[in-house]
């Protein structure tokens, strides 16, 4: 067997506390607040109040228990002598984009930043969250962190350099010490996703990691793994005390067996796990009808994790509105679809059949890089919620459609249209809504996808308040969670905000 690692790293804005030497600090926050000194008096927050619309803040949700995501924070570098990559963790683009347009106008001299580099994050709060609302609540100075220094990177001349140098330690580290055996033990084949997510302590030790791949086995042989990780010359400093650094990470390793049974071994577990079979009366029927240079060229390029073909059926029990889950390759799925058409209706051997459900077939896995044409043994059913006034629907498609005008219709009669004079936001505006009708029928779950506070809150407050579902959707007869998503489609011209402001929706699942 061959093992291979590469990794891409991607930081995560993340807070770490620390034991330095001037005080000892209660968690996390208490270390951030000791080094930020947060005031709604701060200089800050005096100039951004002159900066910036204060009502966006007003219909800002906190839903978080989490103490950060109560906050809004903004973090920035020095690149070249000046300040770069300005970001905010506010979901409202319009929100976040006038804070950062303005900080781009503050002298960032009055943040007491004694260490201006390259190397270094800086970190400001911005608001907080009290009584009930969201408040200007700035920093008065910079919290400063930077990584840990180990050997071999001594020389790197920024932050993200720096990451990615640690990240190719860790690379080595495993790639040295993983076994064939671990492999093995794990079952895993092809490209295996990592994600390890590893805390340094204030000596530049690793405290603590976890990994996230498809097998517990090897989550827990990586870690130990990780015990023997070298010790950095240098310890992770914020505001240039020791500190602890949580650090995320994305990695894969690339596992190949040259040819062995090893594949076919991983590939045979896969179908058992999940019902699926590559000998069965429909996997038998696609390789008769699209010989192996088809099926060859499909699984060529396909990328998706899994591939299905659904359908509905008609009066007469024929299978209609065939299509797959292979939306950027029209060829791949013609050729499917075509295939499907041949097999004969009677052989899809469907109990209680129903012009209202919805019938779905495994077709193709992607394990890990690994792409194999398995197929389920039977169809799986299934059929959407069913709400108020769409009762008497007489096929699929209308009950769907009926479930979209149902909500877009509650969003319409409801939509305060005045909202659009509360941004400054022109020309077309969308408002992505997620949301899940459960198994009792309620819509829950709702996110709310805006560049504004004001049009998120309006939103998500009508989902919210709509009656439940008559019938839950179902899954092979099972009540079952359903996912939805609803983009609203806004068009607010300048200078006449008088006009109605709402065009519409537009459908989407």
């Amino acid at each position: 067997m061959k093992t291979s690692l590469s990794i891409t790293l991607f930081l995560f804005f993340c807070f770490g506390f620390a034991q330095p030497k001037v005080t000892n600090f209660k968690d996390k926050y208490d270390e951030f607040d000791y080094y930020a000194e947060p005031s709604p008096n701060s200089d800050l927050t005096t100039f951004f109040k002159k900066h910036i619309d204060l009502s966006l803040l007003e219909k800002v949700k906190i839903n978080y228990k989490e103490d950060y995501r109560k906050r809004l924070f903004l973090t920035f570098r020095i690149e070249d002598g000046k300040v770069k990559y300005i970001r905010t963790t506010a979901i409202y683009s319009e929100l976040s984009q006038q804070f950062v347009e303005a900080f781009k106008k503050y002298d960032i001299n009055k943040l007491n930043i004694e260490d201006l580099s390259a190397l270094n994050m800086y970190s400001l709060q911005l608001t907080s969250w009290q009584d009930g609302k969201v408040i200007l609540n700035c920093s008065q100075n910079a919290v400063v962190d930077r990584f840990p220094v180990f050997e071999g990177c001594e020389s790197v001349p920024s932050y993200f350099k720096m990451a990615a140098c640690i990240g190719k330690k860790v690379e080595d580290h495993v790639v040295k010490h993983i076994t064939a055996k671990d492999i093995k033990n794990a079952k895993l084949i092809g490209v295996i996703n990592l994600k390890p997510n590893i805390v340094f302590d204030e000596k530049g030790q690793v405290r603590y990691s976890t990994f996230k791949t498809a097998s517990d086995s090897l989550n827990l042989t990586l870690r130990n793994m990780m015990k023997s990780f070298p010790q950095a010359i240098h310890p992770p400093t914020r505001n240039g005390n020791p500190t602890v650094l949580f650090h995320n990470y994305r990695a894969v390793l690339e596992v190949d067996d040259n040819g062995g049974s090893y594949t076919e071994d991983v590939i045979e577990e896969n179908q058992s796990e999940f019902g699926l079979s590559s000998t069965n009366k429909f996997a038998m029927h696609f390789k008769k009808y699209l010989g192996k240079e088809e099926l060859d060229y499909i699984l060529k390029h396909v990328h998706q994790k899994a591939v299905f073909l659904t359908f509905n059926l008609d009066k007469k029990n024929r299978p209609i509105n065939i299509a797959t889950t292979v939306f950027r390759n029209e060829d791949i799925n013609d050729k499917l679809v075509r295939a499907f058409k041949k097999f004969p209706d009677e052989a899809l051997n469907i109990e209680s059949p129903d012009v209202l459900n919805r019938y779905s077939i495994h077709l193709i896995s992607n394990i890990n890089g690994i792409k194999t044409f398995e197929c389920s043994n039977k169809p799986s059913v299934g059929r959407p919620p069913v709400f108020a006034g769409c009762q008497k629907s007489k096929k699929y498609t209308d009950l769907t459609e009926c479930l979209y005008a149902q909500v877009a219709g509650e969003i319409q009669r409801k939509f305060d249209v005045d909202l659009g004079k509360k941004t400054k936001l022109t020309g077309t505006i969308r408002i992505l809504s997620r949301f899940k009708v459960n198994a009792k029928g309620d819509i829950v779950g709702v996110k709310i996808q805006s560049p504004n506070p004001f049009l998120s809150s309006e939103v998500e407050t009508i989902l919210k308040e709509m009656p439940k579902a008559i019938s839950p959707g179902l899954l092979d007869g099972k009540p079952v969670s359903v996912p939805f998503s609803l983009p609203v489609v806004l068009e607010i011209e300048p200078n006449k905000p008088e006009e109605d402001p709402f065009k519409g929706l537009r459908k989407g699942m």
